[in-house]
């Protein structure tokens, strides 16, 4: 077994740039040059029903960015460690709100909405990892020169589909 200084060398250098990136990574947080900014807003919803007038009314939503990452995990190197954090509410009300139908019974009619009392960054809902696209695949869906299929959503859209599915209401603005 004679030393190999190659070998050393390359293990050090290793070493030198794993703690490189974990204090980069651990101790230089970079959000984009921004901050947490998670923020209740007024917004204008429409609602609408068959046969009866859109009505708009003030309410209220959550909109912002908030601090995310994902990173080689500091103990376990073949491992990533990831934190999603979203603009959500915290506490909602109801109102009731009347709505004229006049090719309706009955022709007048109450809708419970909700709007969110406070906005703060919380953990995102769970991400299924077989579900994670990179975004370089993204990219190529969205060129139409690519080869893939078409009408795949673009990353625009995932927002609103999940909104849709979880029934939120959209803001109109």
């Amino acid at each position: 077994m004679g030393f190999k200084f190659g070998q050393l060398l390359l293990d050090n250098c290793f070493f030198i740039c794993l703690l490189s990136f974990f204090w980069c990574t651990t101790f230089v947080p970079i959000v984009n040059g921004r901050g947490e900014e998670c923020h209740l807003r007024p917004v204008i919803h429409v609602l609408q029903q068959p046969g009866c007038i859109p009505k708009p009314i003030p309410s209220f939503a959550c909109q912002g960015s908030c601090s995310s990452y994902v990173q080689v995990s500091g103990s376990k190197f073949w491992q990533v460690e990831r934190s999603c954090m979203c603009c959500q509410e915290m506490g909602e009300r109801e109102a009731s709100i009347g709505i004229f139908c006049p090719k309706a019974s009955p022709r007048f009619r109450k809708i419970v909405t909700r709007a969110p009392v406070e906005c703060m960054c919380r953990p995102c809902t769970a991400v299924d990892e077989s579900a994670i696209q990179p975004q370089e695949m993204q990219l190529l869906i969205a060129d139409p020169q690519a080869d893939f299929p078409k009408g795949m959503p673009l990353m625009e859209d995932y927002h609103l589909i999940n909104e849709l599915k979880n029934g939120k209401d959209i803001p109109v603005v």
